[in-house]
């Protein structure tokens, strides 16, 4: 059904849900439905005074705007993390910054480079080689205001279907990142790559903010669901 069962270093359990790793559609869905009953019955025990790490809890589905005139698109369904400052509630917290975008060998799981310009940026990291929570850091260190986590791994669902399928787990240790996360397809992340390569050496701006539910004031027209999975890096 997509649900990967890990053991972490302190003893605690992390079960996480990945579309691309189930068998067929339909088990995969059914893994989606599963994972809503796991969290409501985490939130239940939180609720009853039951412990609960740094990376438990929903979130509600988020969305990277491309600020740019020239693209048609603008809009890209995202992941949420279950750490750091939560884009929407009632904060209705949201960034827009200038786009940087590392190479695929630069996976920001240690220190990264100065010359980088990572101040008051938001930069687009690929996934893999250390948890995604680590990622964030480097990057906090290095002054940036937000991270786009992009996926290895090109998928064939649909990117709609994101927020409702994937969101980046912390851990107990990631109580220091105060600035916001997304989790972005492959297939997107290599659009954004596209629209910086095809900018003529303007700077590529982008806004992360969650997606309004329906009916809401100045809302859009996408629906703001409660994710239903995990994943750790």
């Amino acid at each position: 059904m997509g649900i990967v069962i890990q053991a972490m270093s302190d003893g605690r359990v992390q079960i996480s849900h990945t579309m691309q790793l189930a068998r067929n559609q339909e088990d995969a869905e059914e893994g989606w439905y599963l994972m809503q009953e796991i969290i409501k019955a985490m939130d239940a025990q939180r609720a009853m005074g039951g412990g609960g790490g740094g990376g438990g809890g929903t979130r509600e589905a988020k969305q990277v705007w491309i600020l740019s005139p020239d693209v048609e698109d603008d809009k890209i369904a995202v992941g949420p993390a279950l750490f750091g400052p939560d884009l929407g509630g009632d904060k209705d917290y949201q960034v827009a910054a200038g786009l940087v975008i590392l190479e695929e060998s630069s996976k920001a799981c240690s220190t990264l480079p100065g010359d980088l310009g990572l101040s008051g940026k938001i930069v687009l990291i690929p996934r893999g080689g250390c948890l995604f929570v680590q990622k964030v850091r480097e990057a906090q260190k290095m002054g940036a205001v937000g991270v786009i986590i992009e996926d290895n791994v090109l998928t064939d669902h649909n990117a709609d279907s994101l927020p409702q399928t994937f969101s980046m787990s912390g851990d107990t240790t990631s109580g220091d990142i105060q600035i916001p996360s997304v989790f972005m397809l492959a297939e997107d992340g290599a659009r954004l790559r596209d629209v910086a390569a095809t900018s003529y050496g303007e700077e590529v701006f982008v806004l992360l903010t969650w997606t309004r539910k329906k009916g809401e004031e100045g809302g859009e027209e996408e629906e703001g669901e409660e994710e239903g999975g995990g994943g750790s890096g």
